[in-house]
């Protein structure tokens, strides 16, 4: 859970910093205001065409379909004043229209109409490139969208438009980030930074330290990570900017807590309880109130820990969070196992693996089965001990087989990636070898013997440890047979072991990018192409869909026609949508989800609320519960 509010604070801001692209001042659309605006938008000549414009900005934070509907009628108004430049801008409200709603090839459609008709408008042109480099990095095309992420500056620079010109620096630095490159990623942000401090413009700023913040993070150094939320903290007005300052504030406690700085992690951890309790969020409080008792756990103050968890453990309950139940029980159960209360820890630590088991949470039984071995263990309980230590083997084997593999598969595709210098001096180091090798015949015979005679030990050992352990899994698949035929169906046990290993999977690309990244600077620079083209490569398949059609075929086995009711309430619901709610439908937390979608929690959260207002779910309804109830 420490980890939960660790995702970076990307400081894209993306549709927003488009706002200041389209419109570089704001305004507020009363009722009046926007009966005024339709009723203008009914006439002909530009007032009509700006007040088009004007009503699909604002419907974008109310009606995605009157956006799309105010962008197409601007089209054809420009189309008939026969206006280059008002065709451009018409085409990139449309584009940026579909981008909310994830509709990305009709964004790049609309980007290209835009392209043909702002040659002779500098600024629009590079509106437009920013947009295209921006969906093409979601897309997983980096080189697309550096390509047109870089035009895009260059031309805001050339213009004079410090504005747009720091905001497309850092889409830039963002595309950089993902493709491991975090050197020139920190680079372009500090460029950004530059500008934004000279406009004065601190939430721009605040953001762009936060995404430098994040950068360092990658590159595990905690110190300047540290350094650059602080600064970007005391930029962000509390009052005004109440959510994103949280966010910074939730990010410095955790990140203290990895620095062993524990009173200072309880005393952010405490200003996010606060705020969590003034707007209601009850799923935040409870996050809160779980990591303020791991905090007081390392502070050993057990007595108040155990409140903290307590509290925490309620609040799950209430939300039906099941992953997070487990996951607070045994933290209740470490904190009574610390203070010495080994009973109770027992007890708490049952009820975290019953629950996991129950549920098919592999990783919570994993790490409740650890917690109990080593209590068992300290009360001299040998045998529940050994059993525990035994499932908590078995459990180990068979969630983390599966990761050797790909890291072998990995480690392969690394190899054959390998550049041609590289194999040119294996090819020498091959000749040196053989104009020795009756020198060395010797010395090659006999390790060849010693290898041999290791390799026969190893084999022999290897075979006594699979006898046993097959031994044990039929003990423990008589005993547990009866248990697991009242356990859900298989196919509901498949749906789930899919989804873990999708999780799994993301975390292994990514801990692999993050390898990668941390050795690329010690790669030489003829090489460093080839590694840049492997972290493509990556995070490509960190965006590929095929598991979410195993995914698809074993949810609809198992929720028939649960896709089609959905988009009978609203046709216009985007996979990201009905992925959402497939997961919502599961119990998924906003972590969970994060994890599987790939995204930051943040993001869950917006698509959350998006997704509420596309099923036309009232602030009574709650979007879970609704799911759930879809029969």
């Amino acid at each position: 859970m420490i980890e939960y509010y660790t995702k970076k604070i990307t400081g894209t801001f993306i549709l927003m910093c488009f706002l200041l692209l389209c419109f570089q001042q704001g305004y507020s659309q009363s009722s009046t205001e926007t009966n005024k605006l339709i009723n203008q938008s009914n006439k002909e000549g530009f007032e009509s065409f700006n007040s088009m414009l004007k009503l699909c900005k604002y419907y974008w934070n109310y009606s995605f379909d009157s956006s799309i509907m105010y962008a197409g009628k601007a089209i054809k108004l420009s189309q008939k004043m026969d206006s280059d430049s008002l065709k451009s801008l018409a085409n990139i409200y449309m584009a940026l229209s579909y981008h909310l709603i994830d509709q990305l090839d009709s964004t790049l459609y609309y980007c290209n109409i835009s392209k043909t008709t702002s040659e002779k408008y500098p600024k629009l042109t590079a509106k437009t490139n920013d947009i295209l480099g921006i969906t093409y990095r979601r897309l997983g095309n980096f080189k697309m969208a550096l390509s047109y992420g870089e035009h895009s500056a260059e031309t805001f620079k050339h213009v004079g438009d410090s504005l747009n010109y720091a905001i497309s620096l850092g889409n830039v630095s963002t595309t950089l980030q993902e493709m491991g490159n975090v050197s020139e990623a920190i680079n372009y942000s500090l460029k950004a930074a530059k500008i934004f401090k000279s406009l004065k413009d601190s939430m721009d700023l605040a953001k762009r330290y936060g995404t430098i913040a994040n950068i360092y993070l990658d590159m595990s150094d905690l110190k300047n990570g540290i350094a650059y939320y602080n600064r970007g903290i005391s930029l962000v007005d509390s009052t005004k900017h109440k959510s994103l300052y949280i966010t910074f504030v939730f990010n410095m406690a955790t990140l203290y807590h990895q620095a062993h700085e524990y009173d200072t992690a309880i005393y952010f951890y405490n200003l996010s309880l606060n705020h969590y309790k003034q707007v209601n969020d009850r799923e935040g409080i409870a996050i809160a109130n779980q990591n303020i008792g791991l905090s007081l756990i390392e502070k050993k103050a057990y007595k108040k820990a155990i409140n903290y968890l307590q509290n925490a453990y309620l609040l799950f309950s209430n939300l039906y969070t099941i992953r997070n139940v487990a996951d607070v029980l045994s933290d209740l159960g470490l904190a009574y196992s610390r203070a010495g209360l080994n009973d109770s820890a027992i007890i708490y630590m049952k009820m975290s693996v019953d629950t996991a088991v129950k549920y098919h949470l592999l990783t919570e039984e994993l790490k409740g089965r650890e917690l109990l071995y080593h209590v068992y263990k300290t009360k001299g309980n040998f045998a529940p001990a050994l059993l525990n230590l035994e499932k908590f083997k078995l459990l180990e084997d068979s969630m983390f087989s599966a990761e050797t593999k790909q890291k072998i598969a990995d480690l392969n595709i690394k190899y054959e990636a390998g550049i041609k210098d590289e194999k040119i001096k294996q090819l020498e180091l091959n000749e040196k070898l053989i104009t020795i090798r009756n020198r060395t015949r010797i010395i090659v015979l006999i390790s060849i013997t010693i290898l041999l005679i290791l390799l026969i030990n190893i084999l022999y050992y290897r075979k006594r440890i699979q006898h046993k352990m097959l031994k044990i899994k039929s003990e423990l698949w008589k005993k547990e047979k009866a248990e697991l035929d009242k356990e859900l169906g298989f196919k509901r046990k498949q749906l789930s072991s899919h989804a873990l290993h999708m999780t799994q999977k993301n975390k292994i690309l990514q801990n692999i990018r993050k390898a990668v990244n941390e050795v690329l600077p010690e790669v030489p620079d003829s090489t460093k192409s080839r590694i840049r083209t492997l972290q493509q490569e990556l995070n490509k398949s960190l965006r590929y869909d095929k598991d979410w059609e195993v995914f698809s075929i074993y949810f609809n086995e198992l929720n028939k026609d649960f896709f089609e009711k959905l988009t009978a309430i609203n046709p216009n619901l985007s996979q990201h949508d009905l992925r959402l709610a497939a997961l919502l439908r599961m119990n998924m937390n906003i972590k969970e989800a994060a994890a599987i979608l790939n995204i930051a929690p943040d993001s869950v959260k917006t698509a959350r609320y998006k997704l509420r207002k596309k099923l036309g779910l009232t602030p009574e309804e709650d979007l879970v519960r609704f799911i759930t109830a879809l029969n």
